[in-house]
């Protein structure tokens, strides 16, 4: 459904949709932000139906701030479930770019969290991993997220477990 929806857009040409201006939508991609944790433990079909959802919100009406999240987390149902994981990474680096073109600061944890947890090592050394983590976790205690700083601070440890070992 994502992938009919994106037909020959590229990552690099959805950081130009126009921004969303719907309240309505912008209050639903708010919702669905919400609950897609959740529905990532409770049931993995239900957190691809949420992300795609929400990837197809923005690009039918463009992107608001909470597209960059959408953007990331389409980037885990990349790599986990279809192997496609250059094109994931790439769904990683536009949420990045959504985050700053919306001044995401109380939300950009949330991709720092999800592209150093489940996207950025299938293209580059796990070690790479911890800058991005180290940066979600700062933005996650600086907006009181301490669930995802949690998170991050226990992939950090584990990292650095590993990077011991080697």
């Amino acid at each position: 459904m994502t992938s009919r929806s994106l037909g020959e857009r590229t990552t690099a040409d959805l950081i130009h949709l126009p921004e969303m201006v719907d309240q309505e939508k912008i209050a639903l991609l708010k919702t669905f932000t919400h609950i897609v944790a959740p529905a990532y433990f409770l049931n993995p079909e239900l957190f691809a139906l949420i992300v795609c959802n929400r990837v197809n919100l923005s690009l039918q009406y463009g992107n608001c701030r909470y597209s960059a999240f959408a953007y990331s987390s389409y980037g885990i149902i990349l790599c986990a479930a279809l192997g496609q994981f250059d094109r994931a990474y790439s769904f990683g680096q536009l949420a990045f770019r959504v985050n700053e073109k919306f001044s995401n600061r109380d939300l950009v944890h949330r991709s720092y969290h999800a592209f150093g947890t489940f996207i950025n090592h299938f293209r580059h050394h796990a070690r790479m991993n911890i800058d991005y983590l180290r940066k979600g976790y700062q933005y996650s205690i600086e907006n009181g997220d301490i669930i995802l700083a949690g998170y991050c601070g226990n992939v950090i440890i584990y990292e650095r477990s590993v990077q011991r070992l080697e």
